[in-house]
């Protein structure tokens, strides 16, 4: 099998900010999902439930290196490359009147967006979470200060992003059709 370098990052971060990564890195592997391993969150990999930890404290011409390395075989786990990861999670929860609701949570603990109406049960609170990210992905932004209207047939909304030092324009579709799956060859 050859070897291949998919992702290497390297470079000054403050304390708090590495602080955050391992915290998310923490958080999906203890709930056994994809683990996203650089800053923009375009290359994820899923670990699987027993892997090697190697941890090597070393000093060495006045600086001292901490490694961490988790190895697995390959058919275990697999890695991601141009994924388009979310930094939120949606939540299902019990409000004080015994209604359930959603939110949409930021991993800074900030609430990007709440479903207004409560339901009758976990599983009807499911269903409008799933039908608006379902159909989030395609919504037009109609201005209604400006009488805009959105065209009677769904759209796919484009933006444009710097990729690898490119800028490209990109359709943001559903999650599904956002990334590519990559195995490395034998």
């Amino acid at each position: 099998m050859d070897d291949e370098l998919i992702h290497e990052e390297k470079g000054p971060r403050k304390r708090r900010r590495i602080a955050s990564f391992f915290q998310r890195l923490a958080h999906r592997l203890r709930r056994g999902e994809k683990v996203p391993i650089d800053e923009e969150q375009n290359v994820a990999v899923n670990v699987p439930e027993e892997s090697e930890l190697g941890v090597t404290l070393e000093r060495e011409g006045g600086n001292v290196s901490l490694d961490l390395e988790l190895e697995w075989a390959e058919a275990s786990g697999d890695v991601e490359t141009d994924v388009v990861a979310s930094k939120a999670r949606f939540e299902v929860y019990e409000d004080t009147a015994g209604d359930y609701r959603w939110r949409l949570v930021h991993q800074n603990g900030n609430i990007i967006a709440d479903g207004s109406q409560g339901y009758a049960s976990k599983q009807k609170a499911k269903q409008g979470l799933e039908s608006v990210r379902k159909n989030a992905s395609g919504a037009y932004i109609v201005d209604q200060s400006k009488d805009e209207e959105a065209p009677e047939e769904g759209g796919e909304q484009r933006d444009v992003r710097t990729v690898r030092g490119q800028r490209r324009e990109v359709a943001l579709a559903a999650p599904s059709r956002q990334r590519k799956h990559h195995r490395r060859q034998q």
